[in-house]
């Protein structure tokens, strides 16, 4: 089994905020994080599977890449996550909401089982990983 991984960068935006919390109670669990602000994100794309014989490859690293453009970057790029992307109207933008949102659209765009990690960059210090094993 191996594993191969397509890096893409986008920009968004966000507000980590509760709409039920009043703002004293987001800024105290989110800090300046409540405020809007935005990011430049990396996000690793890792597909797991055996050579073909055929073509030598898991899998086109161009398929994913235009797989990844379609269902994420060309979807959130330069948008404001809480106002411009329904699957965050009524959740909190955060790392660990952004990575399982973006493993339920590849999953579902990528061939069945092929899809192994996510890891999303905020920053440079700050990263998720996801895997569903």
């Amino acid at each position: 089994m191996l594993l191969l991984t397509k890096k893409t960068r986008f920009c968004c935006s966000h507000t980590l905020r509760k709409k039920e919390w009043n703002d004293q109670k987001n800024f105290e669990v989110f800090g300046q994080c409540s405020n809007l602000h935005g990011h430049n994100y990396i996000l690793e794309v890792t597909v797991r599977g055996d050579i073909n014989d055929e073509s030598g490859m898991i899998i086109n690293l161009n398929t994913v890449g235009k797989i990844v453009n379609e269902k994420i970057v060309n979807v959130i790029d330069h948008t404001n996550l809480n106002t411009d992307i329904p699957a965050f109207t009524d959740r909190v933008p955060t790392l660990e909401n952004m990575v399982m949102v973006f493993w339920d659209w590849l999953e579902q765009a990528l061939p069945p089982g092929t899809l192994a990690k996510l890891t999303l960059y905020e920053t440079e210090n700050n990263k998720i990983e996801y895997t569903k094993e």
